[in-house]
Order: structure tokens, then C-alpha cells, then sequence
């Protein structure tokens, strides 16, 4: 049993630190970005700006806050999963985590993101791999 342990922690290293890595940098991004809009609104900065698309700027940074928000949201929920799965717990939800991180839309860095959930999928699909978890 000692060895399908070793052999499942060797395999899930290294997807699981990239989606650590990867939603580490996201998280700060969202913030940076939460930070700025909020200034935007605060300031009065957005409302001074022209409308764009037909809207006023002022509706276009409640959009993209609310936005953000929804992408913090996610980057925790595959952060958790990524820590998760380091620790060969809860298969289902570190599976979870692999697959918002291949949502394109959830995340600054989805392209980073991308290759260690298809990766993470991957090592998941092996047996020994999923005999660890579910022991």
C-alpha cells in the first residue's frame, strides 16, 4: 500500500502545485483589478467617463466587479481542490477543480490553467491513482 501511495503522491505533485500556482496568480490579479474598480466607482472617475457599448461606464464596472467576483469564487474552489488533491483527498471534488480550471472564462490565467487541469484529468484516470484516493 505504501508504494500505490508514493507511486499516486508522485503523480498528483505536479498538476496539483500548477493549479496552486496558477490560482495563487489569478487571486492576486482579481484583487489588483477589484482594487482598481473600486477606486473607478469610488473616485467618481467612471461616471466622468463616456458611455461605452450604450452604457454607462459607472453599469460597466458594476459588471466587471460583479464579474471578478464570480472568478474569485472559482480560483478558490480549484485552489482547494488543487491542495486537495496534494493531499490525495476527496476525488470528486479535486476532479471538480480540474475542470474549472479548464473554463476559459473563469480566470486571468486560464491559459496557464488549462494544461495543469487536463494534466491533473489525466492523472486522476489512472487506477492506482484512484485506489489511493478512494482507500
Amino acid at each position: 500500500m505504501e508504494d500505490d501511495w508514493d507511486y499516486a503522491r508522485g503523480k498528483v505533485l505536479g498538476p496539483a502545485i500548477g493549479l496552486i500556482v496558477v490560482c495563487l496568480v489569478s487571486l492576486a490579479a482579481l484583487a489588483l483589478a477589484l482594487v482598481f474598480d473600486v477606486w473607478l466607482l469610488g473616485s467618481g472617475t467612471a461616471a466622468q467617463m463616456p458611455p461605452r457599448g450604450g452604457m454607462r461606464h459607472e453599469d460597466v464596472v458594476k459588471i466587471r466587479m460583479l464579474w471578478a467576483l464570480l472568478m474569485v469564487v472559482a480560483n478558490v474552489i480549484t485552489l482547494i481542490g488543487a491542495v486537495r488533491m496534494k493531499g490525495i483527498r476527496q476525488l470528486g471534488f479535486v476532479r471538480l477543480a480540474c475542470i474549472l480550471g479548464l473554463l476559459p472564462c473563469l480566470g486571468p490565467c486560464f491559459v496557464l490553467g488549462m494544461p495543469f487541469g487536463i494534466w491533473g484529468l489525466i492523472v486522476l484516470n489512472d487506477p492506482r491513482v484512484q485506489e489511493v484516493f478512494q482507500a
